[in-house]
C-alpha cells in the first residue's frame, strides 16, 4: 500500500535490484540493496559448532523458513530427517509455534523458533542454505557468499519473493524450487548440491557479485539530503535503524508503513522522533488518505521522497527504509 500511494509522488526510490530499477519511473530508482546486521559479517564457525554440538567432519545444511516459519520446508525435512543425517548435520529454524519437541536431542540436529545473537555463528558454520527469498535473507546470503536453495513463499503481496529469488538464480547464485514443489523436489536438490563442492564455491562466489556493501549508509546519506520532507520507511528493523535515525534526527517526516515497525523499534523510534519533534504517521489502510494528503498534490512545496527497499520487480513489498 505505501509504495502504490507514495510512487507517483516519490522524488527517488531505494530498492534491492537492478531488476526493480527496470520497473520504476526513470530517474526515481537508487539501487541501494537492503541492509544487514553489521555482526551478521563476524561470525565464527567455531563458535558455531560448540553451540549446536555438531562435528567439523560433516557438512552442515541451515534451514529458515521465514520470520514465520514455514510449513512445507518444515514438513519436507522432518519427513527424511534420519536419512539426512547420515551425511549430513542440519541447522532448521522453525519459526513461531513450529517445534518439534520429538526431534530434540538427536545428534548432528539442533531446531530453534528464532535466533539472534547467535545467528552470525550458524551462518559461519553452514555449507548450504535453504531459505525463503525475502529482501533480508537475500541480501545475507549474497554479503556472506552462501550457496543457497531458495524456496520462495506464495503467500506474499504480487509473488515478490519469486522475483528475488530469480534476481539471483538467473545470474547462477542461487537455485530454487517452488513452494509446491517442495516435498518432492527439495531434498534431492539439496542433496545433490551439498556434495558438489564445485557448484557449492560457484554459487557462493555469484552471490558475493550481488552484494551491497554499505546500504545502510547509503540509504542513511539519501533521508538527509535537503531536498526531502518525507520519508516512508516500512519495516524499522535492528538493520534499519541506522537510516531511520538519521531521517528523524534531520527533521525529516516519517511515515511507518508496516505495524510491526513499533512492536520491532517502537520505543527507540518514538523517544527520538519526540526529542526531534518529528511527525510520525502510520500508512494503512485507516490511514490512507491522511498520507496522501501529506505527499500528494496538495502540498507541493514538499519535495517528496518513497524510501523503500523493495523485493523484486515492482513488487509491492517494502522492508527496511
Amino acid at each position: 500500500l505505501a509504495n502504490k500511494l507514495s510512487l507517483p509522488m516519490a522524488s527517488k526510490v531505494c530498492c534491492n535490484f537492478p531488476e526493480t530499477a527496470s520497473h520504476l519511473p526513470e530517474g526515481k530508482a537508487v539501487v541501494s540493496g537492503c541492509p544487514i546486521r553489521p555482526e551478521l559479517m563476524t561470525g565464527s564457525r567455531e563458535a558455531g559448532l560448540a553451540l549446536t554440538g555438531f562435528t567439523a567432519d560433516k557438512p552442515v545444511i541451515m534451514i529458515m523458513g521465514g520470520s514465520l516459519g514455514s510449513g512445507a520446508i518444515n514438513e519436507a525435512i522432518r519427513r527424511i530427517l534420519p536419512k539426512l543425517l547420515e551425511k549430513f548435520q542440519i541447522v532448521h529454524i522453525c519459526g513461531k509455534g513450529k517445534l518439534d519437541p520429538t526431534l530434540n536431542n538427536q545428534s548432528g540436529y539442533v531446531q530453534y523458533e528464532y535466533i539472534s545473537e547467535e545467528l552470525k555463528d550458524l551462518f559461519a558454520m553452514t555449507d548450504l542454505m535453504i531459505s525463503r527469498a525475502g529482501a533480508s535473507s537475500i541480501s545475507e546470503i549474497c554479503l556472506l557468499g552462501m550457496p543457497s536453495i531458495l524456496v520462495p513463499s506464495p503467500n506474499v503481496a504480487e509473488d515478490h519473493q519469486t522475483h528475488n529469488a530469480m534476481a539471483l538464480v538467473n545470474k547462477k547464485a542461487a537455485l530454487y524450487v517452488k513452494d509446491a514443489e517442495a516435498q518432492e523436489k527439495l531434498i534431492p536438490l539439496a542433496l545433490e548440491t551439498v556434495s558438489d563442492e564445485t557448484l557449492l564455491k560457484q554459487l557462493g562466489q555469484n552471490a558475493l557479485t550481488m552484494a551491497y556493501l554499505d546500504s545502510a549508509e547509503a540509504i542513511a546519506e539519501m533521508v538527509t539530503l535537503p531536498s526531502i520532507d518525507v520519508v516512508v520507511a516500512a519495516m524499522v528493523g535492528y538493520a534499519g535503524l541506522q537510516p531511520t535515525m538519521r531521517a528523524i534526527q534531520a527533521g525529516k517526516t516519517i511515515a511507518l508503513s508496516n505495524k510491526e515497525t513499533l512492536v520491532v523499534a517502537g520505543e527507540l523510534i518514538n523517544r527520538l522522533a519526540q526529542e526531534n519533534h518529528v511527525a510520525i504517521l502510520p500508512v494503512d489502510s485507516e490511514h490512507s488518505a491522511i498520507f496522501q494528503s501529506l505527499v500528494g498534490e496538495e502540498t507541493d512545496s514538499v519535495e517528496k521522497i518513497l524510501l523503500t527497499a523493495s523485493g523484486g520487480p515492482f513488487s509491492n513489498h517494502t522492508i527496511d527504509p
